[in-house]
């Protein structure tokens, strides 16, 4: 993938992420050679702002089926016959609209099972959106 999301740090950050990244899809050399930690701890939890990649985080696993979460509000229902559905949230303001997950500030918590995010977008001053 060459295209990137322009809130990922390029200038004396690690280098830019793919767009949306999936679980198991291979790191470019310049990415793993800059060595820093796409994650924090914070108590029990798992916190990551701005990160990309989507159903990396497992919510519910039951007999046939798994609820996936990610950096970013959207989730994902799989089940023994494949995808079952997914989940997204878009805010519709003055006619116009745009997806939770594509919103320029997104920090996630993870911890155990459960997962939360906290949305932000430069585009709408003001607006927040917390999420569990």
């Amino acid at each position: 993938m060459s295209s990137t999301r322009p809130w990922i740090p390029a200038a004396g950050g690690p280098p830019p992420e793919p767009v949306w990244r999936e679980p198991g899809q291979v790191k470019e050399p310049e990415f793993l050679a800059s060595a820093t930690l796409r994650y924090e701890a914070e108590g029990h939890e798992i916190v990551g702002r701005n990160r990309t990649c989507l159903n990396n985080r497992p919510l519910y696993c039951k007999d046939h089926g798994v609820v996936l979460a990610g950096d970013r509000p959207f989730l994902r229902l799989i089940t023994d016959r494949g995808v079952a559905g997914v989940w997204a949230a878009a805010l519709l303001r003055g006619g116009t609209g745009r997806w939770l997950h594509e919103w320029d500030q997104v920090e996630s918590r993870y911890r155990c099972g459960r997962i939360s995010w906290r949305v932000s977008d430069t585009n709408l001053t003001g607006v927040s959106v917390s999420l569990e």
